[in-house]
């Protein structure tokens, strides 16, 4: 994230002194006054919130690793996808119920790997050698 985001400043400066309106009539409508002060400073929290993520989304990948990462991506949507059936009047199709429960059923199996995974690694003998 530290690497890429100061490598795209420039392009994206250049970017956007050649190919943006920069007219005071377009900044006036672009930046009102009203909102002028406040507009970037809703962007610049914004921005932290983004760090803020990016860095929870690495330390959780290094805490867990990247597939259970994926798994929860997808899995926290089948609530919400239920939740649409339920209070959102949401057409119920055969499609969408079996999605619903393929996703289910696939978080119930990965949930089991990962379990017998660390049971297996339970008893694994070390590989290097202890020095008694």
């Amino acid at each position: 994230m530290f690497y890429n985001n100061p490598l795209t400043i420039p392009v994206m400066g250049l970017a956007s002194l050649l190919l943006e309106d920069w007219s005071a009539q377009n900044l006036r409508n672009n930046f009102p006054p009203e909102s002028r002060y406040s507009l970037p400073i809703g962007m610049f929290y914004s921005g932290i919130g983004a760090i803020g993520i990016s860095y929870a989304t690495a330390w959780c990948i290094r805490a867990t690793s990247s597939t259970t990462y994926a798994m929860v991506g997808a899995l926290n949507k089948l609530p919400l996808a239920i939740c649409g059936i339920f209070f959102f009047a949401s057409p119920v199709t055969f499609g969408g119920v079996s999605a619903i429960l393929l996703g289910f059923i696939s978080g119930l199996v990965y949930a089991l790997a990962k379990i017998r995974g660390m049971k297996k690694a339970g008893t694994v003998l070390p590989l290097s050698e202890s020095k008694a």
